[in-house]
C-alpha cells in the first residue's frame, strides 16, 4: 500500500513539473522578464547624420524633413514646429539601444503582426532603417520592437516608445501671451458678442483719480488693486497648456468670446476664448490658426460683476491736497481744518484743535463712503448731505451730494453730476456718529 502512495505522489509531481515546462515555453512573454543585460547596440547613427523620420500612428504619419539646418513637417511645411522638441525625437529614433534580445517567434504573441506605431529613420547617405513597435511586456516599462530585416525581436524602454507616439501637437511652437500690465491703456472684453465690460486709460493728471476709468457697462473709475489682481495679474502670469489644433475647422471649439488687450505704444493682443474642456478653456491668439488650453481659474473675471473692479469710493482726496472738509446733513455740520506750516500741519474740528491721529481717523470716515451698489436713477430735489473738500489745489476741489432715492438709499452727485452710485443711509449716518464723538473729545487718547 505504502509502495502505491508513493508511486502516486511521484506521478502528481512529475505532471507539476511538466506543467510548469509546458508554461514556460509556451509563454514568450517571460523571455523579457529576465534579468537585464547590457544594452545593444542595434541602431546608432549620429543624429546630425538624420535627414528624415517617418512616423506611423493610428492617426496617421507624420514625416519631419530636415532643411538646411531646421526640421519642418513634410506633409505641411509651414505647419509652426518647435526645432528642440523635433531634434529631442530625432535623437531618440536615432539611438535605438535594446534592452534584450529574444529569438524569433510568432510575431502575433509580441503584437508584432499588426504593429500599431512604425517609425522610419532616413540617413544622409540615403540609407533607410524601418521599425515597428508592438505590445508592452508583461511588467511593463518596455515595449517589444522589431528592426525590419532582422527577424531578432528585441525590448525597447517605453520612454524611447512613447516619445515616438506623441501627437503633431506636441510639436507646436510654444505659444505666448505677451503684453505688459503696467502699460495696459485699453481693454474689452466680451463674452458671446456681448461686451462685459471696456476699460480706458485715464488721461487726467490728477492723483486723486484712478488709472484707469470704466467706460462699460459703467462710468466709474476702476479699483486699480482689484482691477490688477483680478484681470492683469492672471493674465499676465498665463501660460498655454497644450496645442490641440492647427488650422482646419475650429468651430468645434466654441471661440466666440475674447479679450482685447492695447498698451501705451500701441501693441494690440486678442485672445480668442472657448468652450470649457474638464478644468481648461479652448483659447487661440488673433488671428492665428493654433488652438491651445489654457487654465479656467484664470478667466475667474469674466464671470463677475464688473462693478466689482470699479472703485466704490465716493471720492479719493488725499489729506496732503486740502485745507479742510465741510460735511453737513441738516443741522449736523462738522467743518475739519488743516492748516500747514513748512512741515507742521495742525487740525481743527468745529474750530476745535485736535490731535493729529484722532482728526485723521476723523477724516478717513468720511473718506471711506463707498457706493454700496450702481443702479440707473434719474432722483431729483435737493441734496440731504452735502460733503465739500476744499482743495489746496484743483485736485482738492471735490462737491459730493446724496440725493434721497428711498428710504434705505441715497443716490449720488459728484461735482454737479448724478453718478449711478448709490449708498445705504445707515452707512451715512454711522458717519455722522463718528464724526460727532470725534468733536466732542478731538483731543481725546483713543
Amino acid at each position: 500500500m505504502r509502495k502505491y502512495r508513493t508511486a502516486i505522489w511521484s506521478a502528481v509531481a512529475l505532471l507539476a513539473l511538466i506543467g510548469v515546462w509546458y508554461w514556460a515555453e509556451k509563454t514568450p512573454e517571460k523571455q523579457a522578464d529576465k534579468p537585464k543585460t547590457e544594452k545593444i547596440s542595434l541602431f546608432t547613427p549620429k543624429s546630425d547624420d538624420v535627414t528624415e523620420v517617418s512616423i506611423t500612428q493610428p492617426t496617421g504619419q507624420l514625416t519631419f524633413v530636415k532643411k538646411d539646418t531646421k526640421w519642418q513637417l513634410k506633409e505641411q511645411p509651414h505647419y509652426p514646429l518647435d526645432d528642440s522638441k523635433v531634434s529631442s525625437m530625432v535623437s531618440t529614433a536615432s539611438l535605438i539601444e535594446p534592452t534584450q534580445k529574444l529569438e524569433p517567434s510568432d510575431l502575433a504573441q509580441y503584437g508584432l503582426n499588426k504593429p500599431t506605431y512604425k517609425f522610419s529613420v532616413l540617413l544622409k547617405d540615403g540609407k533607410k532603417s524601418d521599425f515597428i513597435v508592438g505590445d508592452q511586456t508583461p511588467l511593463k516599462g518596455e515595449y517589444y520592437m522589431q528592426m525590419v530585416g532582422d527577424n531578432n525581436i528585441y525590448t525597447l524602454g517605453d520612454y524611447k516608445v512613447n516619445e515616438l507616439k506623441n501627437p503633431l501637437v506636441s510639436y507646436h511652437t510654444p505659444v505666448k501671451i505677451e503684453f505688459t500690465a503696467e502699460k495696459v491703456s485699453e481693454m474689452k472684453v466680451e463674452k458671446d458678442g456681448k461686451v462685459l465690460f471696456a476699460i480706458v486709460k485715464n488721461e487726467s493728471g490728477n492723483k486723486n483719480i484712478a488709472t484707469k476709468r470704466m467706460t462699460t457697462p459703467y462710468q466709474k473709475d476702476v479699483a486699480d488693486q482689484a482691477f490688477g489682481e483680478k484681470v492683469l495679474k492672471p493674465l499676465q502670469e498665463l501660460k498655454p497648456e497644450e496645442v490641440v489644433a492647427e488650422g482646419g475647422d475650429l468651430s468645434a471649439y466654441g471661440l466666440s468670446s475674447s479679450i482685447y488687450i492695447k498698451d501705451e505704444e500701441g501693441k494690440e493682443v486678442k485672445l480668442w476664448i472657448g468652450r470649457d474642456k474638464d478644468t481648461s478653456s479652448y483659447a487661440k491668439l488673433g488671428d492665428s490658426k493654433t488652438v491651445f488650453t489654457v487654465p479656467k481659474s484664470a478667466l475667474a473675471f469674466m464671470s463677475i460683476d464688473p462693478f466689482y473692479l470699479t472703485s466704490h469710493f465716493l471720492a479719493l482726496v488725499n489729506i496732503e491736497n486740502i485745507s479742510g472738509v465741510t460735511v453737513q446733513k441738516g443741522d449736523s455740520k462738522f467743518v475739519l481744518e488743516v492748516a500747514k506750516q513748512g512741515e507742521q500741519s495742525t487740525y481743527k474740528v468745529n474750530a476745535k484743535e485736535a490731535a493729529a491721529d484722532n482728526f485723521k481717523k476723523a477724516y478717513q470716515e468720511v473718506l471711506g463712503l463707498q457706493a454700496d451698489g450702481y443702479r440707473k436713477n434719474n432722483v431729483s430735489g435737493n441734496a440731504e448731505v452735502t460733503i465739500q473738500y476744499t482743495g489746496l489745489n484743483e485736485a482738492g476741489n471735490v462737491r459730493i451730494e446724496l440725493m434721497r432715492a428711498d428710504d434705505r438709499t441715497y443716490q449720488v452727485k459728484l461735482n454737479g453730476a448724478l453718478t449711478e452710485d448709490y449708498i445705504l443711509v445707515s452707512n451715512v449716518d454711522n458717519m455722522f456718529t463718528k464724526l460727532a464723538a470725534f468733536e466732542k473729545q478731538p483731543k481725546a487718547e483713543k
